[in-house]
């Protein structure tokens, strides 16, 4: 390669490169003098939003204190308003951009709840308190913009434990997502009272029987044999017929009559 032919070469990538520099720049320029045309609020990661859409903007302008629209684009510290976003703790993350139309776009993920704690008081439910449970064991606040139907919790395991994100709650954590995920289960079981000792016993939603489940322990052979019970013995002998039915005992269904 002749010295004239290199100089030519590198005079050609010079100028490209000069280019682009130039073009980045008066972009930037353009950018810096852009305003926020809109706030744009996008929710994910629950069937029905727990979070409402203004709920999100009140938190970026502070209550309209600091609104962004209007507001140049390159003033916006994004950082600092997601975390105005995330203190919402039924939120589980936030993102905030700046799109090429000059709006500025929260994508905002919500926590899905698997279950609800309830406090109980002489055997009355409290449905006002408690809080739900997100598939990670995450203790969350009420919604203020809808109820989630989900398993209600209760009994005296929550006197003690509260926070259930701990690997020694993942059995736990898996029967919540076996009920919410499995359409029978979820149309059936109402209410888990979880012992102090650690069994759970399941209320269902129809029948008025109680159903002794034991420990977390093979809960998926429990499971089995619960749905044996369903599919083939409450259809012959009815819904009324049984107060109580065992599956903690291995290779066991204990089903006690009814006095009624």
């Amino acid at each position: 390669m002749t010295t004239l032919t290199f100089i030519r070469k590198n005079w050609v990538l010079a100028s490209v490169v000069l280019g682009v520099l130039v073009l980045v720049f008066f972009a930037e320029q353009k950018y810096q003098n852009k305003t926020c045309v809109q706030l744009i609020v996008k929710l994910s990661g629950a069937e029905v939003p727990l979070v409402k859409e203004q709920e999100v903007a009140d938190a970026i302008s502070k209550n309209g204190q600091e609104p962004v629209e209007g507001a140049p684009l390159s003033g916006l510290n994004l950082a600092e308003l997601e975390k105005r976003v995330l203190a919402n703790r039924l939120v589980k993350s936030c993102q905030l951009y700046r799109d090429l139309e000059g709006n500025l776009v929260a994508d905002v993920l919500q926590y899905a709840p698997i279950a609800r704690l309830i406090n109980t008081a002489e055997g009355s439910i409290k449905r006002a308190n408690g809080g739900y449970y997100s598939q990670e064991g995450i203790y969350l606040p009420l919604s203020s913009a809808y109820t989630k139907r989900v398993v209600l919790l209760s009994g005296g395991f929550f006197d003690k434990y509260r926070d259930l994100t701990k690997p020694e709650f993942l059995p736990l954590r898996e029967v919540l997502q076996q009920i919410v995920g499995n359409p029978f289960w979820k149309a059936q079981i109402s209410q888990i009272i979880i012992q102090k000792n650690g069994e759970l016993l399941m209320i269902p939603q129809v029948g008025n029987h109680l159903v002794e489940f034991g420990s977390l322990e093979n809960y998926t052979d429990k499971f089995s044999k619960l749905k044996i019970f369903y599919d083939q013995v409450l259809p012959t002998k009815g819904w009324e017929a049984y107060s109580k039915v065992s599956v903690k005992y291995k290779n066991q269904i204990v089903c006690e009559p009814s006095s009624l």
